[in-house]
């Protein structure tokens, strides 16, 4: 089991373990900002770029994490993350689909920015 799993069971078993929750937390916290560490070129999915049905499962893993952040109080710590993430893992989630053929994602986020 992850460390990541063995948090959540800790949690599971005891949802008023505000210890375990943090852990839980920090961890995803480190997880989700992994997967941005090297934008702008794209949002990772381990060690490879995400498919945009990684980024749909991303989004899903940071609701997760948003409402354990939420529970635990602690939403302006990690606003930015939350915010960064959301709108990552959609636009590029966008760009995959959009097959805009020799465009990169830099690219692309310019063209979104400028659209009215």
């Amino acid at each position: 089991m992850t460390a990541e799993g063995l948090y959540k069971e800790a949690v599971r078993q005891d949802p008023h373990d505000l210890l375990a929750l943090k852990q839980l937390i920090e961890h995803q916290a480190r997880s989700l900002g992994y997967t941005l560490h090297e934008l702008p070129v794209g949002v990772l999915y381990g060690q490879n770029g995400a498919s945009a049905q990684q980024c749909s499962d991303l989004l899903r893993l940071l609701e997760e994490f948003e409402q354990n952040v939420m529970r635990c109080g602690q939403l302006e710590t990690y606003i930015g993350l939350v915010e960064n993430c959301a709108f990552h893992f959609t636009a590029y989630r966008d760009y995959l689909n959009a097959n805009a053929a020799g465009m990169t994602y830099a690219a692309f986020l310019r063209e979104i920015a400028s659209a009215p």
